[in-house]
C-alpha cells in the first residue's frame, strides 16, 4: 500500500479509455523523452524500438490507452492454472 502522502491523484477516475499527446523532447541512449501535453511538466522515458522509424524530436505522438479487462481475466485464469 502507498502511505497517503505519496499517494498521486488520478485524473481520470472512471474513464475506461484515454488519449495522451506527448511532444518529442529528445532522443537518447535509446529512448525517446516525451513530454505530456498540454502542460509539458510529465515526461515518460519510451524505448525507440517502439515508436516508428522515423520519429524525430519536435514530433507530436498520441497514444491511446484502453483498459483490456478479458485479456486481465484470461491472465489470471492462467494464473490459478
Amino acid at each position: 500500500m502507498i502511505p497517503t502522502e505519496l499517494a498521486v491523484p488520478r485524473l481520470n477516475r472512471g474513464v475506461k479509455e484515454m488519449k495522451l499527446k506527448d511532444i518529442v523532447d529528445r532522443i537518447e541512449y535509446g529512448y525517446a523523452v516525451l513530454l505530456i501535453r498540454p502542460e509539458e511538466k510529465e515526461k515518460i522515458d519510451w524505448p525507440v524500438k517502439f515508436l516508428p522509424d522515423d520519429v524525430e524530436e519536435g514530433d507530436i505522438l498520441e497514444f491511446g490507452i484502453e483498459r483490456d479487462l478479458k485479456e486481465k481475466e484470461d491472465a489470471e485464469e492462467r494464473v490459478r492454472g
